[in-house]
């Protein structure tokens, strides 16, 4: 899930192009299996056609959530075969990998569908160990706390991955393992990152310490 925002916030092209993204990445899926509101040709919520045969058909929903795009409007679809809502430019899209009130962001819109939530992934990549791994997992914890105080039903959280993994199209070079694994060793043997000391006081806590709030402040 990806919560798209516009590029300038004053221009209603790029209004509208966020809008589309924010449905086409976020909505259209789960408008069809929790509320049976099937939009099969990407027109936009108000054609969708309900069929009670789609609804409740999930019992929790899992977050994958790593960025957020911003987009730039065009006037006309970039992709008016795939959808007429595609009224971003492709070519163009800013990525933030690192906005951390987007998993809070993400929860709230699973709290408007009514089902309880599990952040199935969340990380960054962290190949030189400096600290990265810690700072993005409390600053995206604290956000997610504060979404189960506005009211979210979040059940659990999952860091993505354990250990340096092969990636399809990336092959093992995102390091974004709690511990790090030399693909060039022949016995992957696994090497703790910072951030399994910081992932093992969340976990005994079951909360974010203060001394890793202090430590890694999230204004709100």
């Amino acid at each position: 899930m990806a919560p798209a925002a516009p590029k300038n916030p004053d221009s209603k092209l790029d209004q509208r192009a966020a809008a589309n993204v924010f449905y086409l990445y976020n909505r259209v899926f789960l408008n069809a299996v929790i509320k049976g509101d099937l939009d099969a040709d990407l027109q936009g919520e108000a054609t969708a056609v309900h069929r009670e045969d789609l609804a409740g058909r999930i019992d929790y929903l899992g977050i994958n959530y790593y960025k957020r795009p911003v987009v730039s409007g065009v006037k006309d679809p970039m992709l008016p075969s795939l959808s007429p809502l595609t009224t971003y430019d492709i070519f163009n899209v800013e990525v933030w990998n690192d906005y951390p009130r987007g998993i809070y962001e993400m929860a709230m819109v699973a709290k408007d569908y009514g089902v309880p939530v599990y952040v199935t992934e969340n990380g960054v990549a962290d190949p030189g160990d400096d600290g990265t791994g810690g700072s993005f997992l409390v600053r995206h914890l604290t956000w997610l706390k504060r979404a189960v105080r506005d009211g979210a039903d979040v059940r659990g959280y999952f860091w993505w991955t354990l250990t340096d993994n092969y990636e399809w199209n990336h092959g093992m070079n995102v390091r974004m393992g709690l511990y790090a694994v030399d693909a060039t060793d022949r016995q992957k043997l696994r090497r703790a990152r910072q951030s399994v000391g910081t992932y093992g006081q969340v976990a005994q806590a079951t909360d974010v310490p203060p001394g890793l709030a202090e430590r890694y402040p999230t204004p709100e």
